[in-house]
């Protein structure tokens, strides 16, 4: 029984000293957002009452630019997210690859 104990408490110690490989993982790469395209998109215009066709047409032009900005935002910033996607997806392969290789 004391053998079994001595033996037990024994490799306990032992194993404490015994060197254990950890594999350093490099930094995942960032995916910053532009300030540009963190914006939010301007709201569109409201038109009070007594508003002139003129005033109207004015106020279409400007909404539609507007629109166009923001979408070109958009497209963008989906952009970005995919190129960023894709490099987390490589980073990833690459460290199944380095944990899978002997």
């Amino acid at each position: 029984m004391r053998f079994h104990i001595v033996a037990g408490l024994l490799s306990a110690l032992l194993s404490g000293c015994a060197t254990t490989q950890v594999t350093v993982v490099p930094p995942a790469p960032a995916c910053p957002v532009p300030a540009a395209l963190a914006k939010p998109c301007t709201p569109p215009r409201t038109l009070s009452a007594g508003t002139t066709y003129g005033d109207l047409l004015l106020s279409y032009q400007a909404d539609r630019a507007s629109l166009e900005l923001c979408a070109t935002s958009f497209d963008e910033l989906n952009r970005l997210l995919a190129a960023c996607r894709a490099a987390l997806s490589e980073y990833n392969a690459s460290l199944d690859r380095k944990t899978t290789s002997p």
